[in-house]
Formats: structure tokens, sequence, C-alpha cells
């Protein structure tokens, strides 16, 4: 009987682990940067950052606003995008957040083809730049 019970628990980790989404998450910092993170519970993890708590740039830069999140059903594919909204310049990263800010409908969809895009290397159709 243990093993039975070994494997329903593996089984059941399994489900559980499935069942977990990833976010990407933007915060704006006190020195105006933006601080770009992975999580599977975004207020404990901003709340873990304003208390001091978190990454070590948020220690010495403290968040002032959690500007937006982005769900990704697995960990590999939020890795990948919080890397390439790492890899934005600035101009690219206030474009990424008024999409995710602004009153479409469509605003997460769009934000997703914007850091996608820049996982592929390429821009979608309707991405503008704007240049400062």
């Amino acid at each position: 009987m243990p093993k039975v019970e070994a494997l329903s628990k593996r089984v059941l980790a399994g489900r559980a682990s499935a069942a977990r989404r990833w976010s990407v998450y933007v915060i704006e910092c006190n020195n105006g940067a933006f601080y770009a993170g992975i999580t599977t519970d975004v207020a404990a993890r901003y709340a873990a950052h304003v208390a001091g708590n978190g990454a070590r740039y948020t220690r010495a830069n403290p968040p002032r606003a959690l500007l937006g999140e982005l769900v990704y059903p697995d960990k590999s594919a939020a890795s990948k995008a919080e890397a390439a909204i790492k890899r934005m310049r600035s101009v690219e990263k206030l474009e990424l957040l008024r999409v995710l800010t602004g009153p479409q409908r469509d605003r997460r969809a769009r934000a997703k083809r914007i850091i996608a895009a820049r996982i592929t290397g390429g821009l979608p159709a309707d991405y503008r730049r704007r240049v400062t």
C-alpha cells in the first residue's frame, strides 16, 4: 500500500503545480526605474518588495507602484517574458506599460504580442516606436 499512497501524493502534487499560474509583474521604483519579476502570487511578492524583503534592487530602490502583471501558463514562459522585458529599452517598456494600463479591451493580448515579438527578435505589425 505505501507505493499507491506515494504515487497518489505525486499525482496530487503534479496537479497542484499545473494549476499554479506564473505571472510577470512590473514595478515602478522611487528612482523612476522599472523592475520586472516573476511569481505565482503577485500581491505577496509586491508586499515583500515594499517590506524590503524582495530583490536586492528593490531594497536599494523601494517600489512606488505595481504597474501591471501578465499571467503565463508555466514558469518557463514567464521567465522568457521577464527576460524580454528586462532587455527592452526604456521607450519600449513605456510603450508596453501604456498598452498594459490603457483602456483597450485587448490590452493584455497586445502586451503579450509585444513581449513575444521581443523574445523572437521581431516587432508586431501594430507596434509603434515612440522616440522621446
